[in-house]
């Protein structure tokens, strides 16, 4: 009886729990300043925090995490001729401003999916090559792309079951809470109430789908 009783306790914690694997691969051509490479991915549990040696150009990080509501997570690599290179040390350089996630070019940001990645040298990872896989990686500097032409309302159209799209969307109305005007926001990315209806029934119906839907109502009835 005891037995049973912890695996009804533990059986909603399964059922809440969102974890995916995930392969990253990677090549960088010059080594210089790079025996060492470190994956970083935060987490509302924990962090994810990873190094492993560069082999002949070559390394691998085969991991896990926990989505929670999220369609995906992010992260980001760098390199190091060192092998002890601390969590700390890291938060600093990120609190400091030594280090721009999505700017610095030692730092290269990536979803954690599977992916292969080739890079040129540690101080320029941030513009590393999708080789192979990176499906969101991929649809994301497709996004990036169009967002310099303010035509982020067709790739919502293009891909609709896309979670990409649907953290678009998100991002665009959240600049509705600053003191700009909504016809202003409508012209460089259209009508949220409208591309929201675009999006697939199962990004509709999920955790940030239903978030959005009641943000949007705030600015449309």
């Amino acid at each position: 009886m005891r037995f049973i009783i912890i695996i009804l306790f533990l059986f909603p914690a399964f059922l809440s729990a969102q974890v995916i694997t995930f392969k990253i691969e990677g090549s960088i051509i010059d080594s210089t300043n790079a025996k060492y490479a470190y994956l970083v991915g935060p987490s509302k549990k924990d962090t994810l925090f990873k190094n492993v040696k560069i082999v002949e150009g070559s390394f691998l990080f085969n991991d896990s995490c926990d989505l929670d509501k999220e369609f995906f997570r992010y992260g980001f690599i760098f390199f190091d001729d060192r092998p002890n290179v601390s969590l700390a040390e890291i938060a600093s350089k990120l609190k400091t401003r030594i280090w721009l996630v999505g700017a610095s070019n030692e730092l290269r940001y990536i979803v954690l999916e599977d992916i292969k990645l080739s890079f040129q040298k540690a101080a320029d990872a941030k513009n590393a090559k999708i080789m192979k896989d990176g499906i969101f990686a991929k649809q994301i500097e497709e996004l990036n792309k169009m967002r310099k032409s303010y035509t982020t309302s067709e790739f919502i159209k293009q891909h609709p079951d896309s979670p990409v799209s649907l953290y678009c969307l998100i991002g665009n109305v959240n600049f509705y809470e600053a003191p700009v005007e909504k016809s202003a926001l409508e012209e460089m990315w259209g009508n949220p109430k409208e591309l929201f209806e675009i999006l697939s029934d199962r990004l509709k119906n999920s955790v940030l789908g239903k978030e959005l839907k009641l943000k949007i109502a705030k600015y449309y009835n």
